[in-house]
């Protein structure tokens, strides 16, 4: 599923998320604000333990910076 956030949210970012043949699920973020990618990474400790409390498996986040955008 790929989501994308308005700019008054997250500006230039998009997230994806796709579950693994093993079960686990992977939120990919790609962003061109560094300030976005790094609140991200803040976050993902209790989204990740949110996620597995509410019983929906195993998340694992990846982010990554698109340099392009700029």
């Amino acid at each position: 599923m790929l989501i994308k956030l308005s700019n008054a949210s997250l500006p230039d970012t998009s997230l994806l998320i796709t579950q693994q043949k093993s079960g686990t699920w992977l939120l990919k973020t790609t962003s061109a604000q560094y300030h976005t990618i790094n609140l991200i990474k803040h976050f993902a400790p209790k989204l990740i333990d949110r996620f597995n409390k509410n019983g929906l498996g195993k998340l694992k986040v990846k982010t990554t910076i698109n340099d392009s955008a700029h």
